[in-house]
This record gives C-alpha cells, sequence and structure tokens, in this order.
C-alpha cells in the first residue's frame, strides 16, 4: 500500500463517507493497532495469518459488515417514509382549504430526503396541458421552461403524462438516461434532479391533480418509496375530494341563506343562553331596527313589556320540550305592534347537546294562507329527503306546490340531454283539464322554460301576452312562474288568471324549488354511492387476491429463513408482516363494507364480546362483562366494532389492562382503566388515519364510526370511571326476550 498505511486510508475514507463499512486486514497488528483502527472508524479488525482459514473468516466478516450497513439504511428508509407519511397526514387534518393543503404537501415533502422539487397540477381539459398549481423546494424557474401534457405526443410520455392516462404511479428512474425524459433532460439536470416520479391524485372517478417529485440521486424510486407515493397519493385524493364536498356545502349554505332572505317571514337563531345569533333580513325590514342596532338587542326588546315573561317562557319550553309555537305581538321601532306567531324548534349538536333554537316569525294579520304554506312546506321537506326515485320527488314536489301556492296547475319538467328538451314527468290533474291532455315537452332552444333553464334565473310573467305566447308555444295561461332546478330542469307553476303571482309565491316557490333540487341530488348521490360501492367490492376482492397472496410467500420465505439463520432482523420482518395484514384487514374492511349492514336480529351482548374477546388474543388482559341484553344488529358487523373497541383498548390501556362491557342509558359501552385520551384529542379520534401508536393504522376507530352509523347508532368517547377511555354506544334498539 504505496504512500499510506492501513490506518491513513480509513481516515481517507471516512472523510467521504463515515458509514461505509471499513474491515481492517493487517500483516502487522497490536493491540494498540487495532485500537487506532476502531478509534478511525474501523467497522471491524482482523490480523493476517497463515493458511487460508483467514480469509474465510475475513469473508464472513466483511458479509457481517455488508449486511449490518444495510439493515442500518434501510431501517432509516423505513424510518424516514413513516414520518414522512406521518406529515403529510397531519397536514391533510390541519388544512382548512385545498389550496393550503396543496400547499403545505409540496413543502413537506421537498424538505424531505432525497427529494429536491415538488409540485402539484391538474390537465388542462382544453389543450391537454397539465398545469402546476402549487410547488416547493429547489425550483429555480424550471416550471417556466418545460412544457408537460397528457397526450401521446413526446411531452407527455413523462412520469406526468403517464401518470395521467394510466391512473398509477410513473417514475423515471434515472434523468440521464431515460430517453422518455429527453424533452425536459438538460434543464432537469442543471438544477440537480437524478429521477423523477408523477402520483395521479383520483378518488372514485374524479382526478383532482398530479404529484410530482424530483430526486436528487437516481434510482430513488424502489419499490417501498414507490407503495409510499402510492398512499400518499390516496390520502391526498381523498382529502382534495372533501375539501370539494365542503366547498359544495358552503355554496349550499350560502343559497340557504339566499333563500331565507326572500322569505316575507322573519327567520331566527337564538342560542342556548336565549341571545339572537342569527336573522333573515325580514326582521329589520318588519322591525325598522338595522342590522347593527339587531345585534346589539335582547329578543326582550322586540315586545312590549307586558309580553316579556309570556316570550321568555316560551322559549324556555321550547328548550325543554323541543318545539313551542306563541302568537304575540312583535314591537317595531315606530312604536306599531303587528301581530305575529313565533315557532320555535330545539337546535342540537350531532352529539345531542342542546345549541340553541331555531323558528320562524309569520304575520298572521292578514297572511292566513301562507301559514298553511310553511307547515305545508316543512312536511314536504321531510317527504322529499326520505324520497329515492325522480318520480317520488317529482310527485311530491307537485302535490306540494299545489297545496302551498293554491294554483291551478304546477309539475316538473325534467331536462332531457339528449333530445334537448324539457320532458313534463309530474303534473297535476288540473293540467290535462286544461290543456286538454299531458303538457307538451318543450324544447330548450325557444321557449320561455328553456331561457330560465339556460340562465338559471327565476322567470315570472304576470300576462301573457301573445309575443311571450308565440315563444313558449300556444297555452291558455295568463300567468306562468318557472323556477330552475339546477340541472334537472325546471319547476313551472301556472294560471289562467293575469297576474296570478306576486312576491310570496315567487319566495315559496323558490324554497320548494331548492328543496325539490336538493332531492334530486340526493337522488343522484345515492345511486352515485351505489355504483361506487359495487366498484369497491370489485376492488376489495382484487385486494384481496393481489396482496395476501406474496404476503403469504412472504411469511413461508421467513419460516425458511429461520431455520437456515438466526437474526434479530428475521423478527423486524415478522412485525413488518403483521403490520401489513392488520392494514389488509383494515382496508378490506373499509372498502367492502362503507356504510352498509345485512338484515338485523337479536344478538347477546356478552356472547358476542367473549367471542371477539377470543379473537383480540390479549394474554395479560381483563375482560370484565355486565351485560346480558340482546340488541338488534347485523351480527358481522356488529363483532367489528367490538372487536375495534377491545383491540383499541387492550393496544392503548397498557400492561394488565381491564376492559369492561356494560349497559348505559339507550345503548352499551366499553371502558378500560388505561390512561385515557386528552379532551383536546377526542374529536380526532374516529377520523380514518389517526393514531397515536407508532403502528396504528388509524382504521380501527373509524370503522366503529362507521358500523355505529350503518345501524344509525351514535358513539362517543369520554373518561371511564377508572380514569380511562369510555366509549359509548347509544341509539341501540334492544330486542325483547325470546
Amino acid at each position: 500500500m504505496p504512500g499510506r498505511n492501513g490506518i491513513e486510508l480509513l481516515e481517507a475514507v471516512r472523510e467521504r463517507d463515515p458509514d461505509l463499512p471499513f474491515v481492517l486486514f493487517t500483516g502487522k497488528g497490536s493491540e494498540e493497532v487495532a485500537s487506532d483502527a476502531i478509534s478511525a472508524g474501523a467497522t471491524d479488525y482482523l490480523q493476517k495469518a497463515t493458511g487460508t482459514d483467514q480469509y474465510e473468516l475475513l469473508a464472513n466478516r466483511v458479509r457481517n459488515a455488508v449486511e449490518q450497513y444495510r439493515a442500518s439504511r434501510r431501517a432509516t428508509e423505513l424510518d424516514r417514509i413513516r414520518r414522512l407519511a406521518t406529515e403529510v397526514n397531519q397536514v391533510l387534518v390541519r388544512a382548512d382549504s385545498r389550496s393550503e393543503a396543496e400547499t403545505r404537501i409540496c413543502e413537506v415533502i421537498s424538505e424531505a430526503d432525497p427529494y429536491l422539487f415538488v409540485w402539484i397540477g391538474g390537465v388542462d381539459a382544453e389543450t391537454d396541458r397539465i398545469e402546476p398549481r402549487e410547488s416547493a423546494g429547489k425550483d429555480d424557474g424550471y416550471l417556466d421552461d418545460v412544457t408537460i401534457t397528457a397526450d401521446e405526443t413526446a411531452r407527455g410520455q413523462g412520469p406526468a403524462g403517464t401518470a395521467v392516462r394510466e391512473r398509477r404511479v410513473a417514475v423515471s428512474q434515472c434523468v440521464a438516461d431515460d430517453l422518455e425524459f429527453d424533452p425536459w433532460r438538460e434543464v432537469a439536470l442543471e438544477r440537480g434532479y437524478r429521477a423523477a416520479a408523477s402520483v395521479p391524485l383520483d378518488h372514485g372517478d374524479t382526478m383532482y391533480g398530479i404529484l410530482t417529485v424530483y430526486a436528487d440521486r437516481a434510482n430513488a424510486f424502489d419499490d417501498d418509496e414507490r407503495a409510499l407515493l402510492g398512499e400518499l397519493g390516496d390520502d391526498i385524493a381523498h382529502a382534495l375530494h372533501s375539501f370539494d364536498l365542503r366547498a359544495d356545502l358552503r355554496d349550499e349554505r350560502q343559497f340557504i341563506e339566499q333563500a331565507l332572505d326572500t322569505l316575507d317571514d322573519i327567520f331566527y337563531v337564538l342560542g342556548p343562553d336565549g341571545t339572537l345569533r342569527r336573522w333573515n333580513d325580514r326582521l329589520p325590514a318588519v322591525t325598522g331596527y338595522t342590522d347593527a342596532e339587531v345585534a346589539e338587542m335582547q329578543v326582550s326588546d322586540f315586545f312590549s313589556v307586558d309580553e316579556h315573561e309570556r316570550v321568555a317562557g316560551a322559549v324556555e319550553e321550547t328548550f325543554a320540550t323541543g318545539e313551542q309555537t306563541v302568537k304575540v305581538d312583535i314591537l317595531t321601532a315606530d312604536g306599531e305592534r303587528i301581530p305575529y306567531e313565533f315557532t320555535g324548534d330545539r337546535l342540537t349538536g350531532s352529539d345531542g347537546d342542546l345549541i340553541g333554537l331555531i323558528g320562524t316569525g309569520r304575520d298572521i294579520s292578514d297572511r292566513k294562507r301562507r301559514e298553511r304554506a310553511f307547515e305545508r312546506l316543512h312536511d314536504a321537506t321531510r317527504e322529499l329527503m326520505r324520497a329515492t326515485t325522480v318520480d317520488e320527488v317529482a310527485a311530491i314536489g307537485s302535490e306540494t306546490a299545489t297545496d302551498v301556492l293554491d294554483l291551478e296547475v304546477n309539475g316538473i319538467h325534467r331536462y332531457d340531454s339528449d333530445e334537448e328538451t324539457l320532458v313534463p314527468v309530474a303534473w297535476t290533474d288540473r293540467s290535462a283539464d286544461i290543456l286538454g291532455g299531458t303538457p307538451p315537452t318543450l324544447p330548450v332552444e325557444g321557449s320561455l322554460a328553456g331561457q330560465v333553464f339556460r340562465t338559471g334565473e327565476i322567470g315570472r310573467y304576470a300576462d301573457l301576452n301573445e309575443a311571450t305566447k308565440r315563444f313558449n308555444g300556444d297555452t291558455p295561461f295568463r300567468s306562468e312562474l318557472y323556477v330552475p332546478l339546477g340541472s334537472h330542469g325546471v319547476f313551472i307553476v301556472s294560471s289562467t288568471r293575469p297576474e296570478a303571482f306576486d312576491t310570496t309565491d315567487e319566495a315559496l316557490a323558490r324554497v320548494l324549488a331548492a328543496n325539490i333540487e336538493a332531492a334530486l341530488d340526493r337522488v343522484e348521490q345515492r345511486a352515485a354511492l351505489r355504483r361506487e360501492r359495487d366498484s369497491l367490492d370489485e376492488f376489495a376482492s382484487v385486494v384481496s387476491h393481489d396482496l395476501r397472496n406474496p404476503l403469504n410467500v412472504a411469511v413461508g420465505r421467513l419460516d425458511l429463513a429461520r431455520r437456515e439463520c438466526d437474526s434479530d432482523f428475521l423478527d423486524d420482518v415478522d412485525e413488518a408482516h403483521e403490520r401489513m395484514e392488520t392494514l389488509i384487514d383494515d382496508l378490506l374492511t373499509l372498502a367492502r363494507e362503507g356504510e352498509r349492514i345485512g338484515d338485523t336480529e337479536p344478538v347477546g351482548l356478552a356472547a358476542v364480546v367473549d367471542r371477539c374477546w377470543e379473537t383480540v388474543g390479549a394474554a395479560d388482559a381483563t375482560l370484565r362483562v355486565g351485560t346480558d341484553e340482546r340488541i338488534r344488529a347485523d351480527p358481522p358487523r356488529v363483532r367489528q366494532l367490538l372487536e375495534n373497541l377491545l383491540s383499541n383498548a387492550v393496544d392503548h390501556g397498557g400492561d394488565g389492562v381491564t376492559v369492561t362491557v356494560g349497559e348505559c342509558a339507550g345503548g352499551f359501552y366499553v371502558a378500560d382503566d388505561g390512561p385515557g385520551i386528552p379532551e383536546a384529542e377526542r374529536d380526532r379520534v374516529f377520523q380514518s388515519g389517526y393514531s397515536t401508536a407508532d403502528d396504528g393504522t388509524g382504521f380501527g376507530l373509524d370503522i366503529v364510526a362507521e358500523v355505529a352509523d350503518a345501524h344509525g347508532w351514535e358513539v362517543s368517547v369520554t373518561d371511564s370511571d377508572s380514569g380511562g377511555v369510555r366509549f359509548e354506544v347509544v341509539g341501540v334498539e334492544f330486542a325483547a326476550e325470546a
């Protein structure tokens, strides 16, 4: 070894790589040399000797050093993958908007080794270009210098275009050599990008974007890395889907608020302390106070002193009994007294706790018809919520309009996209009498109903003249009201009387139409959910086969490996297999079962708990069952619920935990004497993916919530008597004794 000795070579190697295995094999050894070698960072030390045995020993030392090095690197990689997955899921849980979630996801991933740059984009349907939305990391104008498409051209053959077309994780393991990365190779290598991967962010039939990451080294995306990216893609897509749902809910809430402001009745919400929390525009319009003044007033300020006690009693009665009606004069800013009838309903949260009172105030001086109308609308809303088909929704809507508007003819025209027409689906019997048969099918182009449908604006014609008749076709009606039902069609009210509709009729029709549209949306959503569940069933079968078979092979090979060698690393592999089995079981449960339950039947709690406890297999835990009640439930699903609650208690309760199952008001509970759950965390425990354990899947309590919801039950978490956790399941139907 000219120029340096072994120790000097070791020191030179350590300057470049502090972890590379290094075995010092020396001919002139001593304890001092061995000590210097170990101090300099040698992995092992061996002195030469005569014969070939020493070379076999050297080979064995080298193999051991390399295996230890690789195992350490592997453990580090797995730990990095777990940390990154946890950080991304925490971002998804904490983000308040889709944009915030995408921005933070890019930041978190770009800061993780070996990634340099991350961006999320979407496909422009007109140009087929993939346009970036958010990015983070080492960019240096990269996205400004490249064009990426999802088509079959050369700029669509990279990872992003492939991921879009084939709905899979697509990678370029070596940017320098990958021919399909040729359009972007030069600008990528300039920025240190050596490998790239793209992940489709799709949920159901909808693609929410593409996640693309760039690594600082070639071959960075092995099987584990691709699996990680695939799982992250699923989690991100699910979160983006949730944000879209929230946006839809906000739009619906805004629409409802606008609809409430069009009412001639007062709408109000009181807090649990009796203070005014919300109101529609009608309250300041009737009373003469401004919104700012209303915000500073007490409920009693709207009534004369002699009515204060009666109004306060009505509010308290509503909180106590759930609903109340009181007729009382409202007092305006000018001192005028207007007779009103106020109705209130107790307002509770999803947990059943009181959050206030919601109600309306009706002018009953000369509005008796409106009183009847809103009562019918209230009933119709519930009927529409229970409707399961388009025809049923249309029939309820038509019947309700007859009662509410007290007019001669009304009905619903459904939009036929194939024919570009509005087809009558439900009309009153009076329609046939006046029209001499079924109402006509109307063209979208060339009819008044079609023009409202196109613009989405309500149309009211007080006196149809000859010009509008020609536009709308021959009709005996003099007044018509057209209310669009979104993409579903148009709600039409007609009268042979001129100027038959006032603003009240228009408001009532608008509210009814909103309920009809919401009901039609629910019908379509239920149909879509049924299709999605069918797809999930098929997916579950594929997953069961494609994941379990290779896992079983791996388990078998592990048993064979244990016969040939004894290593602690094999225990790690065994734990990983068990972890994979748990993940597969939980994912398949969610995919296959969803919110469905089968036929219910009497189920003995004690018996099913005992069977579940055998499955949990907690040798150092104690089970106490304090109930012999029978409940009506789907046996397989209630076993899932109880197995997950029992497993949760055993996994988190600590050594020697005692688990108790007993009765509570309206149901049963599962409690333990473990460390408990902090109150600040309790609202999150049922969220999918939430877990406090390093090896937890986060699906166990999500499955509990799914099963409870499918039965119509409610599940909540609180403290047990011993300071541990107590899960209560209420709303349960107890079965009669056999």
